[in-house]
């Protein structure tokens, strides 16, 4: 038997029809209806059918709209022949398609539209009015369109494609062609237009199809998607620089993270860091300040940054973060990225900051699926014009290209693309596919540089990291020298102020000179031991203590310089012993004004003992910016469990059938019955009585003759069997 309606076609799907309608329509099961009644209702919202009809690619939207612009019952041949492209067999598939996202339902030869899709499309579908309800014959329309000037032409094109509908006061007045004053009536007159009330007039189908030449739209979209275009490059180059690309991502947003530890970066009030600071950071790691922004929204989408009170600081996840594998950190990045409900190259535009409102963008993560999606389909190596992207992009999503700035959507993630190692040499990477969810295989895991453990420290103060140093190594690197270049390796240069750092940070000469000693392939070069020695000579002659502060010169006439300076006066600094200094301020506050001045004093407790540099501060890791992400739905279990919950409520359906036909046998020869019943509280009941009386919606009845009775809505009958016991 043919189903008469959606819910009908819908409870005669197979387990994997309904994982394809669940896969595609995944707003359908959030949460989980309670049976099938429920699933249709939710089908047939507004808001879930626009969903839906902006998943369609342009083929099957062009499809669904010549079923908005045929009557309902179409057959599929008749649409084909709307359409005039395409084949049947390429209508049917699109048409089962449609029918697989509860967006229509029928057989070929009677197809019927959901109501709430036909709505979507508008009144005119298409630019299409309805039929005239007495259409001019052919022969007649013929000779009336021969009568057409260049005036009236004019009219009926601008009607022709858009808004079929014109104005035009006392448009149903009766008008012949001699009486006609201007170009509409003259078409009124011919019958070309017809009035469609008093004040409107409407270019009629038959007319329309006719001028069109029988399309229903003016340039109807390709079957099949454009191709990308022919040229590649060679496939290995290309998986090498991606990997290549995607290391050095990792590099990148390590430095930048890490710079947050050792200078402070205040938020603005909307949450955004200032474009001064960006341009800093992005100075210090040898990044644009554009780079620099977008890469600040990765780390913020990973949690490896977050803002704690007026600064931005690292969390601890970015410290696990880095003890772990290239390879993993990278893909902890991208997929962070992947679902990251803001759009990073925005933050690095003209007037825009990091984590402030100008990165939102409605749709991003599905926008970013949908284009990445594209460039995995992709085979390694196809080279990718920006172009020819977003003509494809445009067929898989033509109500973005309605509604959106694509070609600059586009652009934008091609530029995070190429920055992440998903395309190379601007060609696709292999990477690609691993972005929209497959599995980093060893191959390419492999392709990320193994870290390594030593440095070859040279005679002019600097160190060569021979590739990616272990992060443990890196750190302290970069504790002892100053970073110089980018890269998987990497030039690091000693000097004094990071000597000093090292230093304050609490690490003796000694330790200094073995960890160097340890990790250096090429020894301890002269000139870097004079500098140690020179710098750890000085380093402490100046020592700070609580009192609130109290300043010991190991020279009197230095304690005289300092107590003629300017600063001396912020400090509160006055002498109490030859050597020996007061001040007003922290301890804290004293050796950083001291370190300003060039100095390189150290912090003591009471008794007298060196005070090493506390461990960098942390941030809370955060949640997600934004809204919280939504689960992953799993179409296929989905599917299943709504089957069951479906099945059960067909077997209680049959129950109360069954236990209806029990209660109207017992009204009408007046056996007693048992019933089971669910009370108004939720409590199980069962009671031997009578059936004083049955209707369409409950059952009285009586336990004794006495009994005035009790009536229970049928809907919560639970059983009812002839009493055995008479």
């Amino acid at each position: 038997m043919a189903a008469r309606t959606l819910g009908e076609a819908l409870a005669a799907f197979s387990p994997d029809d309904l994982t394809t309608l669940l896969r595609h329509r995944e707003d359908l099961v959030r949460p989980l209806p309670a049976d099938f009644t429920e699933l249709v209702q939710r089908a047939l919202t507004p808001a879930s059918v626009a969903r839906a009809l902006d998943r369609l690619d342009a083929w099957q939207r062009t499809v669904a709209l010549a079923l908005a612009a045929s009557a309902d019952g179409a057959d599929a041949a008749g649409v084909h022949a709307l359409l005039g492209v395409g084949t049947p067999a390429e209508v049917a598939a699109a048409v089962q398609d449609l029918r697989l996202r509860a967006l229509l339902w029928g057989p070929d030869e009677e197809l019927h539209l959901v109501r709430t899709v036909r709505e979507a499309f508008g009144p005119h579908p298409a630019g299409l009015a309805p039929v005239s309800n007495r259409p001019l014959p052919a022969a007649e329309l013929d000779r009336a369109l021969e009568q057409v000037g260049d005036e009236e032409r004019v009219i009926l094109e601008r009607l022709l494609w858009q808004r079929p509908v014109g104005a035009l006061r006392q448009a149903d007045r009766r008008v012949t062609l001699a009486e006609a004053r201007n170009p509409v009536e003259r078409l009124l007159a011919l019958g070309l237009l017809r009035p469609a009330d008093p004040e409107t007039v409407l270019l009629p189908r038959e007319v329309a199809l006719l001028l069109r030449g029988g399309r229903l739209v003016a340039e109807p979209p390709p079957v099949h998607p454009p191709e990308l275009g022919p040229r590649s490059r060679s496939a290995s180059l290309v998986r090498g620089a991606g990997a290549g690309a995607a290391w050095a991502l990792v590099h990148d947003v390590e430095q930048l993270v890490e710079d947050l530890d050792r200078r402070t970066v205040s938020l603005l009030r909307d949450g955004g860091v200032s474009a001064r600071d960006v341009t800093a950071m992005g100075r210090r790691a040898e990044l644009r300040p554009e780079q620099s922004a977008m890469l600040l929204e990765w780390a913020s989408a990973a949690g490896l940054v977050a803002a704690d009170g007026p600064r931005l600081l690292p969390t601890a996840r970015f410290d696990r973060w880095t003890t772990t594998p290239g390879a993993q950190r990278w893909l902890q990045l991208v997929r962070a990225w992947r679902s990251n409900p803001r759009w990073p190259v925005a933050a690095g535009r003209a007037g825009a900051h990091p984590l402030g409102e100008e990165a939102e963008l409605r749709g991003a993560t599905e926008i970013r699926a949908g284009i990445l999606a594209v460039l995995a389909e992709q085979p390694v190596g196809r080279q990718v014009d920006p172009a020819g992207l977003v003509d494809v992009v445009a067929w898989h999503h033509p109500a973005w290209a309605e509604r959106l700035p694509l070609a600059e959507l586009v652009t934008d993630l091609l530029s995070e693309a190429e920055q992440a190692g998903l395309t190379a040499m601007g060609a696709v990477s292999p990477l690609a596919r691993v972005a929209v969810g497959a599995d980093l295989d060893p191959e390419l895991a492999a392709l990320f540089p193994d870290p390594v453990g030593h440095l070859v420290v040279q005679a002019d103060l600097t160190a060569v990291a021979p590739g990616p140093l272990l992060p443990e190594v890196a750190r302290v690197a970069r504790l002892l020298a100053t970073q110089e270049s980018r890269g998987g390796g990497g030039v690091y240069r000693f000097t004094e102020s990071s000597l000093r750092r090292a230093f304050d940070a609490g690490w003796s000469l000694a330790e200094i000179e073995q960890w160097l000693a340890e990790h250096s392939s090429t020894g301890l070069p002269q000139p870097l031991r004079y500098l140690l020695s020179d710098v750890a000579r000085r380093h402490g002659s100046i020592r700070v203590t609580p009192v609130l502060a109290v300043v010991r010169c190991d020279d009197d006439a230095q304690a005289t310089s300092l107590l003629g300076r300017p600063e001396a006066g912020a400090l509160g600094l006055h002498r109490l012993a030859p050597g020996l200094l007061a001040a007003a301020a922290e301890p804290d506050e004293v050796v950083r004004v001291l370190q300003q001045l060039g100095l390189a004093p150290v912090a003591t407790d009471a008794s007298g003992a060196t005070l090493t540099a506390p461990a960098p501060p942390r941030a809370r890791e955060p949640g997600h910016r934004g809204e919280e992400p939504l689960e992953p739905v799993d179409p296929a279990l989905a599917a299943e469990l709504l089957l069951a919950r479906e099945q059960d409520r067909s077997a209680r359906a049959r129950a109360v059938d069954s236990a209806v036909d029990v209660l109207t046998r017992a009204a009408s020869d007046g056996t007693r019955v048992v019933v089971d019943w669910v009370t108004d509280e939720g409590e199980s009941t069962t009671r031997r009585a009578r059936v004083l009386t049955i209707t369409a919606g409950a059952v009285r009845l009586a336990g004794s003759p006495g009994d005035r009775g009790v009536t229970v809505p049928l809907a919560r009958v639970v059983g009812a069997r002839v009493d055995a016991g008479g």
